[in-house]
């Protein structure tokens, strides 16, 4: 594949003939009915028009219309915005394509709206005389709207998308994955009646593009990695069995009557792409030796990607495989491999236990944050519920951490959607990740009533929520009324606080506040999930500066806070930093200060009493 790729994007303001080509000749094939126009193709408003008209031309009923890239591209994603026509009779495209004119094998990938059918989409590819298409209903007239549509192009595997969904896709298939760097072209034309209808416009019809884009991918193989990845086909419904490794016990259903056959795809970086034919040689109860030297690399051969197979019993088998430099089994041994398997009637074999699974990681840290205090209030997971008593009827925001380090790489923008008695839509195109937006360190944020909330997160390799969804998660959580005072007895006469100090037990680990605590206070470690654990102070005196805390007990420290929020152990805005508390007794003091560093003069104080289990 070409290596020499390069990012492409092409808006349409103008057409340049740096990039693009216009066509204009009369394609020999009698399925076309149309010969291709220069002059069809209009540039307009920043879009592309692609005019099929029924005026004849160079022998051919009708005129249409055809651009292509002058450059190849290879392995990556593809977009184009369009809106084809809706006419019977008339093909709009978008594909992919190389062939024998640009001294290739056929390879191509397609995008094909048949006007007849305009709320379907046909996706294809072609590899050298095999094919493979399948008719998509989208669910909606794709003639009337321009929708960005995707084709995303790997060695093993082609995706096809339709706004951020993912419509149809085939992984490591039996047709053989196009490997040749291929030219973009767009199209309308006519042919092909019996799939196509009857051309029944009047004068002409169009199809409309808007812009075009190329991001390539990495697909650098693994040098080490084996020299085929081998599979146990059922010959006679060409669908997969199982794969096989080295040591592999494969069951198979009526095994003395099923024919099989096993196909052999190379898949390091020399196989891959210097390979010009491989041998095959499998012993056991079935010897056979097999020379191939087109894809696909089949045991006993194949006729336009269906496989032909034989019938195997029961047993040991060992296959030899070899890729060559060229055909026929000649020139250089590129690479070899050996694989012993064993095959056995389905039922036979006791399964195995099943492992635990692994646990998943967080791919997102999702916090309520309070927009006035700059303090996170609590970590949103789903099913989560937040008492009111801990913002005070603050302004909220929600802040967004993408934890996996390589997707957090690739995040240019991202889309929040929130329902609830608080309800916005908000695209942010750079962090800090905020649903409401943010002006330098200053969060933006909203009032939250109490109430259930659902909230959608979706991640996107470009700015403006475009390139297709990376990642998206659902949360749901609700804000709780706060919890009524417990009854006191009226013959006894209330205590009045008058301080005007707040202490919060906060989750260090997630970032998130627990609760008030309170003098004689258990905190049970095992209930909230951590020991990771930190003390935030509020104040409600506008004059305080500073905070000092005092800690005494099974871990002691002490810590001065000059700047809100101020947290026992310090934080790194909108992280807390927290301490593993050891289980025991705890006495802590907090006193305010007018000035930085507990200077000045002290304005409030607040001591109590905790344990934690």
């Amino acid at each position: 594949m070409d290596e020499d790729a390069y990012a492409f994007e092409d808006t349409f303001d103008t057409i340049s003939s740096t990039y693009w080509h216009r066509s204009n000749h009369t394609n020999e094939n009698t399925w076309i009915h149309n010969s291709w126009s220069y002059f069809n193709v209009i540039q307009h408003d920043s879009e592309v028009e692609l005019v099929l008209t029924d005026v004849p031309s160079g022998e051919k009923e009708y005129t249409g219309a055809e651009i292509q890239s002058n450059d190849k591209f290879g392995y990556g994603r593809y977009e184009i915005e369009m809106k084809p026509s809706g006419e019977s009779g008339v093909a709009s495209t978008f594909f992919l394509y190389t062939g024998e004119y640009y001294g290739d094998i056929w390879n191509e990938i397609d995008f094909e709206f048949i006007g007849n059918q305009p709320t379907h989409v046909r996706v294809s590819y072609y590899y050298n005389g095999s094919s493979y298409h399948e008719d998509i209903d989208l669910g909606y007239d794709a003639s009337e709207v321009f929708v960005t549509y995707a084709i995303e192009w790997e060695p093993d595997a082609i995706r096809w998308y339709a706004g951020d969904t993912l419509i149809h896709e085939v992984v490591d298939p039996l047709v053989p994955v196009p490997d040749s760097p291929s030219k973009m072209f767009m199209s309308i034309w006519t042919g092909v009646e019996s799939e196509f209808g009857p051309v029944e416009f009047e004068g002409s019809t169009s199809a409309h593009y808007r812009g075009v884009s190329f991001e390539p991918y990495d697909v650098t193989q693994d040098p080490e990695a084996e020299p085929f990845k081998l599979t146990l086909y059922n010959a006679d419904t060409d669908t997969v069995i199982g794969e096989i490794t080295e040591g592999a016990v494969i069951e198979v259903e009526n095994i003395d009557t099923t024919k099989l056959s096993v196909l052999a795809a190379p898949s390091n970086e020399v196989t891959r792409w210097e390979t010009n034919s491989i041998t095959l040689d499998i012993d056991g109860p079935l010897v056979h030796n097999q020379i191939e030297d087109f894809r696909p690399y089949g045991l006993f051969g194949d006729r336009y990607s269906n496989l032909w197979g034989r019938l195997f019993t029961e047993g040991e088998y060992t296959l030899d495989l070899a890729a060559y430099s060229e055909r026929q089994g000649q020139g250089d041994v590129l690479d070899e491999q050996s694989v012993s398997f064993t095959l056995v009637e389905a039922g036979t074999v006791s399964p195995e236990p099943e492992p635990e699974p692994e646990p998943i990681p967080d791919v997102l840290r999702v916090v309520l944050y309070d927009s006035e205090t700059n303090t996170p209030v609590a970590m949103l997971e789903d099913g989560a519920s937040v008492d009111a008593s801990l913002f005070d009827e603050h302004k909220l925001s929600i802040l967004v951490t993408v934890l996996d380090g390589d997707l957090s790489k690739s995040v240019d923008s991202i889309k929040f959607a929130l329902d609830g008695p608080t309800a916005h839509t908000q695209i942010e195109n750079a962090a800090p990740w905020a649903i409401f937006g943010d002006r330098g360190s200053l969060v933006h944020g909203r009032e939250f009533g109490v109430g259930d909330y659902s909230l959608d997160v979706s991640l996107y390799p470009k700015n403006d929520a475009k390139g297709g969804v990376s990642y998206t998660e659902s949360i749901s959580f609700s804000i709780t009324e706060p919890e009524p005072a417990p009854e006191s007895d009226p013959t006894e006469e209330a205590p009045v606080d008058t301080s005007t100090l707040s202490i919060f037990l906060v989750d260090a680990e997630h970032d998130a506040i627990i609760g008030r605590l309170a003098d004689g206070d258990v905190v049970d470690t095992a209930a909230i999930g951590t020991s990771n654990l930190s003390v935030l102070v509020r104040s409600t005196d506008p004059t305080v500066e500073s905070i000092l805390f005092d800690l005494d007990g099974a871990y002691s420290h002490d810590q001065v806070e000059s700047a809100a929020p101020y947290a026992l152990f310090g934080d790194r805005d909108p992280n807390y930093h927290g301490r593993d508390l050891p289980d025991g007794d705890y006495s802590l003091s907090v006193a305010s200060y007018a000035r930085d560093g507990a200077s000045g003069r002290m304005l409030d104080s607040l001591a109590l009493d905790f344990t934690i289990v």
